[in-house]
Order: C-alpha cells, then structure tokens, then sequence
C-alpha cells in the first residue's frame, strides 16, 4: 500500500507546481502593469503601460514617457486585473462617504455648543440666569450624513480603481557561459 503511496504523492505535487506555473501570468505588450523599480539605492513605484519585453529588458510608457528598464531592475511587478465595475464602487463610496459624514456630525457635537441664556429669578435689583446647551440639531446629523453618502457616492462612481494582482519580477534570459578552460590545455599552452 506504501509503494502506491509515493508515486500518487509525487504525481500530484507535480501537477499543483506545473498548475501553479501555468497559471502565473507573465510581461505581455499593451499590459497595464505597475512595478517597483530600483536604481542603485534608489526606489520608486510607478504604474504604467508594457510597450514592449525583450531578452533582459522592458519598454514601459510611464507617464507620457517611452523608456526600457533592465528586468533586474523590477523588484515588484503587479498586473492589473481590470477595474472593478462602477456601480460597486459608487455603493462602497456610498457607505463609506455616510460612515464619514456622520462621524463628522459626533465630532461637530461634542465640540463648541452654542448656549442660550434663561432667567431663572429676578428681584428687584438683581436677576440670576443660567446658561443652557442648545440641544444639537438632528437635520444636521442627517445632512452631514447624507452629503458625505452623496460625495462618496459621485467619487467611486467617477473614479473606480484598479485591481491589481502580483507577478513574480520576471528574471533575464540567461545567458550560458562558456566553458572553464582545462588545467591541462592551458599548461600545455605556456
């Protein structure tokens, strides 16, 4: 039984790792693409589109701009998987926007009230009078709630973000050496 074990075992490992290789996406032209790129000791992270892939290096269009970058130089490449659709952005906007919108209201509430003066007793010669808090308007908790619902709302209607996906930083083709020279040649040869 251990015997048909062992081969199964390696059969099937064998395929999740060819699964797991097919499936990784690779560099292709017309790609969004956004990497982190690194120079010596400087780092940046940009986004932009792949023009073109050669053997150890990549066109990309970043920002107007066309210019190759040696694949070592990409420390992190993320594909983009498409912008989600807008509706589901203009409802996630949507909530978080009123999310934001009333805590603004809780903060504007515990702050600065305004207070109004009542006369409790007056005498003749004096009068005493207490200073109440002016109970906090409730239109006030619903409109900063519903104008931060609305202002979400038009934001992830109009600008939905990318999804992006990793990709391992792609490796230069390599290049075989030539072989080492024989001791025995290269004696030969003084």
């Amino acid at each position: 039984m251990l015997r048909l074990r062992a081969p199964f075992l390696v059969c099937v490992s064998l395929a999740l790792v060819h699964s797991r290789a097919a499936a990784q996406p690779r560099l292709v032209p017309e790609q969004r693409v956004r990497v982190l790129i690194t120079q010596g000791y400087d780092q940046f992270r940009t986004s932009g589109t792949v023009m073109e892939v050669a053997g150890d290096s990549v066109l990309l269009q970043l920002k107007g701009t066309q210019r190759y970058y040696p694949l070592r130089a990409l420390s992190e490449v993320e594909v983009s998987a498409g912008r989600g659709s807008r509706p589901r952005w203009a409802v996630l906007g949507a909530l978080s926007g009123a999310a934001l919108g009333f805590g603004f209201s809780l903060y504007e509430r515990n702050g600065a009230r305004d207070v109004r003066q009542e006369r409790v007793t007056c005498t003749v010669n004096v009068c005493v009078y207490r200073y109440v808090k002016v109970p906090y308007p409730r239109s006030r908790t619903i409109g900063f709630t519903l104008g931060g619902s609305v202002l979400g709302t038009i934001t992830g209607w109009l600008a939905p973000r990318d999804r992006w996906r990793p990709l391992e930083a792609p490796q230069a083709a390599a290049v075989p050496l030539p072989p080492p020279p024989d001791r025995e040649s290269a004696a030969d040869a003084r």
